[in-house]
């Protein structure tokens, strides 16, 4: 019996592919669980933007942006980080000042 012989009967035994639905499972639940983490953090971080809107305009001013660029980014999908977008807005407008 070669080496390769012995893996083929180890990773066709039960117990071998009961290990490797264990570890697939396993890294399945991680995937989940860092992704249910990033999605919590980008709803924060959307709630956040959006509370913006309840100030008054000299704020909007003093970071360089409209009321209508925050209420745009409010509306982007949810994978968008809407403040990087609002960063390349005010980016934007200052190069034309």
């Amino acid at each position: 019996m070669t080496v390769h012989d012995t893996r083929f009967i180890k990773a066709n035994s039960p117990d071998g592919w009961l290990r490797r639905l264990a570890r697939h499972a396993a890294l399945w639940l991680d995937m989940r669980r860092v992704t249910l983490a990033q999605r919590r953090r980008e709803r924060a971080n959307r709630k956040a933007l959006l509370e913006v809107l309840d100030h008054e305009d000299w704020l909007y001013d003093d970071l360089g942006i409209t009321r209508g660029d925050v209420i745009w980014a409010g509306h982007l999908p949810m994978h968008v980080n809407a403040c990087r977008e609002l960063e390349r807005i005010r980016a934007r407008y200052s190069l034309g000042r």
